[in-house]
């Protein structure tokens, strides 16, 4: 019944941008679904309803726990604090002719099938369905990097493709892996999360790290962790800033999730030192690369991109050290991250509105005196930062 709820809430939401006649009217639609997403989770967070398994989520391919739910409500969060955003910011969109008011109906049907695809994937129990609804994620952002129509904006859209479903590709042949393990073990292979970690304690520790593995290629790069993060920055940089906010600030926790999940199974395998030095190497490796490639930069949301590579390495080093303590600063900073970037790209578009400059060129030796002119920008950038 909960999948179902879910349901009808995006088919209504995605009904109702269809029929409506102007992007006031689709904008408040694309708030309302958000909101109605976040007061469901909430629903079930203080009636304790969480975990929440068949036959109560309607189907065994679904299931939600805390660290689900938690994911769920960042995004649903975000994305009502982002229409909000957007109500304004894409009517100046409009009105500097950044954005053809034909294609306005086009970005609040990929807004709203992206939030949508979003909660599905932190709701799925299916490796399979999970993969595919996080593939679908990368397609629809695509779809809103690409919107404004520049040519490079098509490029960014294009390069993040390319990197993030190459590298899906890997993910798919580890979650093969797994259901080869878990057959070997079981006798009866399964793809589902919760079934995997309650049999991974017998699983071979060499094909549960070979699995971890490529499952982390795959999600690393949806992370936009080294050496396959050269996409975000470019793809971050040059989308409207209120699909900036929502990319970064929700997106990317679509492929730690799965790291996350796939590293608890891993976990109790025996080989979470090898799993752990994997995690730390990359993550240290990223830290570095994001800071030293922000040294040079002058585009203010390439700095904010680069700024996400670099929270996205910290995070790999905390899910590395793997102790309770670790992981509680894990989740903290997921939480603490979605919500200072999405400010800072809140602030970077109010900047882009004052300085009106080229949404790829804000350089950030122009910005001067933003108290003055913008201090509600000056403050998210201070909170943010």
């Amino acid at each position: 019944m909960i999948i179902l709820l879910f349901l009808v809430i995006a088919a209504i939401t995605l009904a109702g941008i269809l029929i409506s006649r102007n992007q006031r009217q689709m904008n408040t639609v694309c708030i309302a679904q958000s909101v109605a997403f976040t007061f469901l989770a909430l629903f079930l967070l203080v009636t304790g309803q969480v975990p929440i398994s068949t036959p109560r989520i309607g189907s065994p391919y679904f299931f939600i726990d805390h660290l689900g739910l938690f994911e769920i409500l960042i995004s649903t969060t975000i994305f009502t604090f982002a229409a909000l955003y957007a109500r304004g910011y894409v009517e100046g969109l409009v009105e500097d002719g950044e954005l053809e008011k034909g294609s306005l109906r086009l970005f609040y049907l990929a807004w709203a099938a992206l939030l949508t695809v979003i909660v599905f994937a932190f709701v799925s129990d299916n490796l399979a369905l999970f993969w595919i609804f996080a593939e679908l994620t990368t397609i629809i952002s695509a779809i809103l990097v690409a919107i404004l129509a520049a040519r490079e904006n098509i490029d960014a859209a294009i390069k993040y493709i390319f990197i993030a479903s190459t590298s899906m590709l890997f993910s798919f042949i580890g979650f093969i892996f797994l259901f080869e393990t878990s057959r070997t073990v079981t006798g009866t292979g399964t793809l589902n999360w919760t079934e995997l970690l309650a049999a991974a304690h017998a699983f071979p520790p060499f094909m549960a790290t070979a699995a971890f593995v490529l499952v982390f290629i795959g999600f690393a790069a949806k992370s936009g962790i080294f050496p396959f993060h050269t996409w975000l920055p470019e793809a971050h940089a040059k989308a409207p800033s209120a699909v900036s906010a929502v990319l970064s600030g929700v997106l990317l926790n679509v492929g730690i999730y799965g790291i996350i999940r796939t590293f608890a199974i891993v976990h109790q395998t025996g080989s979470e030192a090898m799993v752990s030095f994997i995690l730390a190497l990359f993550g240290v490796l990223t830290i570095a690369i994001a800071a030293f490639s922000m040294i040079p930069e002058r585009n203010l949301k390439k700095l904010i991109a680069f700024s996400s590579v670099e929270n996205m390495g910290i995070l790999l080093v905390g899910l590395a050290v793997a102790t309770p303590v670790a992981l509680f600063f894990v989740l903290f900073h997921i939480m603490a991250h979605s919500f200072t970037k999405a400010s800072l790209f809140f602030s970077a578009g109010i900047l882009h509105r004052q300085y009106k400059s080229p949404l790829s060129s804000e350089a950030v030796d122009d910005i001067r005196n933003v108290f003055s002119f913008q201090p509600l920008a000056a403050w998210g950038v201070i909170i943010g930062g």
